[in-house]
């Protein structure tokens, strides 16, 4: 991971939390070719402030495509 939010400390549940939006950034190793795509997995889980109620975590497939020149370490 490249780029994280930081969050804040929630002693309520005992774990360090994000509230609203984040962004996130990573650095795919090996780099991908052009034309290729891939499927990044996001395990997230959602809690309620108000009701203080936690859903079980979840997973998101998300497909990463790349239809550029490389530009990484080791690019073409």
């Amino acid at each position: 991971m490249t780029a994280a939010p930081a969050g804040t400390r929630d002693n309520g549940v005992r774990a360090q939390v994000l509230r609203g939006r984040g962004e996130f950034g990573f650095l795919l190793i090996p780099a991908p070719r052009p034309d290729t795509e891939a499927t990044a997995i996001l395990r997230y889980q959602i809690c309620n402030d108000v009701t203080q109620r936690c859903y079980p975590p979840a997973r998101l497939p998300i497909p990463i495509g790349w239809s550029g020149p490389s530009t990484g370490p080791g690019g073409r």
